[in-house]
């Protein structure tokens, strides 16, 4: 399979979105640890951007929404501003994150053969529905600290966001181990909902484009 990566869209928008979650278990327990999660947070928004650009009446208002998320992300590094600043972050995060999860999905659909890079989108916005509600149990985290059985907020909002993926991502495979329990009303129904939306998007999207592609081939 011969793959021409200087015209993919997706693909390292898909590197992008497997190195931050790994760097986030082995960054430093200090400040130091989210100045590099910031780095790679910006990488993420830049191939989002990159891989919009060609569709370019979506690309002025994802731009704003992803400058906010940008700013507020540098902002906590910077400022250590209070609670109602991280409320901004995260909210600004989900907004960009749902915004562009949806168009890369759109435009795969517009795609009139099922190519490698329409299945690196596809895996893109797994990780991206993961990466949302990542930052989904962080607010509500946030807002409620008691919401989950052991403490998703750390003194480390990288550590935070280590917690989170590692409880997003357990939740939307269905794996389940049971160390991280949801104990609010609110959080449970924020995983279960993801747990299903997580097997709806296997089940349907990622079948589906597998078997035009093969399909396809034949």
């Amino acid at each position: 399979m011969k793959i021409n990566l200087h015209r993919s869209n997706f693909f390292y928008l898909l590197c992008s979105l497997i190195i931050y979650p790994v760097f986030i278990s082995i960054a430093p327990e200090n400040p130091h640890g989210y100045f590099w999660l910031s780095v790679l947070f910006s990488f993420i928004i830049i191939f989002c951007l990159l891989a919009i650009v060609h569709r370019r009446y979506f690309l002025i208002s994802i731009m704003i929404i992803g400058a906010l998320a940008l700013i507020s992300h540098w902002m906590v590094y910077l400022l250590h501003p209070g609670f109602y600043f991280y409320i901004i972050l995260y909210v600004t995060n989900i907004l960009f994150l749902i915004i562009i999860t949806a168009f890369i999905l759109y435009t795969i659909t517009t795609h009139r053969q099922i190519t490698e890079d329409s299945l690196f989108g596809a895996i893109c916005g797994y990780f991206l529905i993961g990466f949302i509600w990542s930052s989904i149990y962080l607010l509500i985290a946030t807002i409620n600290p008691g919401a989950f059985s052991q403490p998703m907020i750390t003194p480390f909002i990288h550590l935070s966001a280590q917690r989170a993926f590692y409880f997003s991502f357990t939740t939307m495979t269905t794996l389940g181990y049971g160390d991280v329990l949801p104990v609010s009303h609110m959080a449970k129904t924020c995983s279960w909902l993801e747990a299903v939306i997580g097997q709806i998007y296997l089940a349907v999207w990622i079948s589906q484009l597998v078997g035009l592609r093969i399909a396809q081939k034949r």
